[in-house]
């Protein structure tokens, strides 16, 4: 599921203690605790606002209100006990708008105010889900995740409407394979554990300057070879979650996410050249807790924080290239590189009560009676998160400038069970 998972509860739920779509986004073994036909999905309302502020340069503001996540859903069906599949596939390509203006950045060794424009295509998408084992304690299952994006991106002076400094094409394949495990250890205690065993990633860029050259006479820079890099990385993260029950009303939620990072080629707008990238290992840490007002409603309340996976780099021939053109592209969406911090929270609502008859018999009396449990067809998760990410630099990095994205999300995300 893309969205804004769990985002109430603080991005928490390798160990939740219920079953919802959302949270095998963390832990694969969720799926095993859905007994009936699922679906689930979220979006939501954002605004933010980012800040770029070049050294020797003033700051710049800009602001964008839109949806925070295409709600793609994800759908379980349990054939039985033993053989639970669930997930979403889309085989069509999905376009998205990319647009920032007046970002202060250095293009080609000085500074420059650029308007960056475009667009970024979902070509094809899969998240596919499936139990391995399952008794009443201990649950397992795995995840299969493959995506395929193209950017055309271009990067003009600001104000300007004539040609691109910079046109940038940029092909990304992603796959991995994800394994999860939740053990019951007893009524008020769960925990779990998923990781990504490995995960393969491609990536090819072409760029067109006005400083490469025009070898073909048209009048025009051709563009220049596609410069392309792969990645596999066996044992990609390892996370760990608990859910605790500490009163009857109040459960609470833990989890820590390690990550390990590859560096890999990437082209530098500001030596003009191939370059390492700067890349380090992360920890990340979610908290997070559910109030049981009453079996119709709950209150969500979370927080989370996770450093950056990429570094400054630095300017010359033997440095790495660090967060610069095309993680800011990126940022500007769904801030992958940068160091995020938030906190939230929200009501979860129930609707639609259907009844489930349970028949049992006592040893007393063979005469069988029926048992109602009340549940909820559909749920509603909705409330306020307040975010911020940021990156300062400094005079020797790559790009010598500080970013700052400040978020307000009302995260969306319903859960319907046939």
């Amino acid at each position: 599921m893309m969205g804004v998972h769990n985002y109430l509860l603080g991005k928490t739920g390798t160990g939740h203690d219920q079953a919802r779509t959302s949270s095998m986004v963390y832990n694969p073994a969720h799926i095993s605790e859905i007994s009936r036909p699922s679906v689930g999905a979220s979006t939501g309302l954002e605004f933010y606002s980012y800040t770029y502020r070049f050294i020797g340069d003033t700051a710049k503001d800009n602001s964008h209100i839109g949806f925070a996540g295409i709600p793609f859903p994800t759908i379980v069906y349990p054939f039985n006990k033993a053989l639970i599949f669930g997930g979403f596939i889309i085989p069509i390509p999905i376009p998205t708008k990319v647009e920032a203006k007046k970002v202060p950045m250095g293009l080609f060794g000085q500074l420059n105010h650029a308007d960056i424009g475009g667009k970024a295509t979902l070509k094809f998408f899969a998240d596919i889900y499936a139990n391995i084992y399952k008794n009443p304690v201990l649950s397992v299952a795995a995840n299969i995740y493959y995506s395929s994006i193209e950017a055309d991106i271009g990067v003009r002076a600001s104000g300007y409407s004539g040609d691109s400094l910079v046109d940038v094409t940029l092909t990304n394949s992603n796959f991995s394979l994800k394994v999860g495990s939740k053990l019951k250890i007893n009524s008020r205690l769960y925990l779990g554990v998923s990781s990504t065993l490995f995960t393969y990633t491609s990536t090819s860029t072409q760029m067109n300057t006005i400083l490469n050259e025009d070898k073909d006479g048209d009048g025009s820079a051709d563009p220049s070879d596609a410069v392309s890099s792969s990645s596999s990385i066996p044992i990609k993260n390892l996370r760990v979650g608990t859910s605790v029950k500490a009163t009857p009303r109040l459960i609470l939620y833990f989890d820590a996410d390690y990550q390990r990072n590859v560096s890999t080629k990437q082209f530098s707008l500001v030596d003009l050249v191939e370059k390492e990238k700067d890349v380090s290992d992360t920890l990340s840490v979610y908290l997070g807790g559910e109030y049981v007002m009453n079996p119709k409603r709950q209150i969500l309340v979370g927080g989370f924080y996770e450093p950056a996976s990429v570094g400054p780099g630095g300017q010359g021939a033997n440095t790495k290239t660090g967060f610069g053109f095309m993680d800011l592209a990126m940022s500007l969406g769904s801030p992958p590189s940068l160091p995020a911090w938030g906190v939230g929270g929200g009501i979860r609502m129930g609707f639609m009560k259907k009844r489930h008859k349970k028949h049992s018999s006592s040893k007393r009396n063979t005469q069988v009676y029926t048992r109602y449990t009340p549940t909820y067809q559909l749920t509603l998760d909705a409330g306020l998160v307040f975010s911020k990410t940021s990156i300062g630099i400094g005079e020797n990095g790559e790009q010598p400038a500080s970013y700052e994205v400040t978020r307000f999300t009302v995260p969306l995300e319903v859960h319907y069970t046939f």
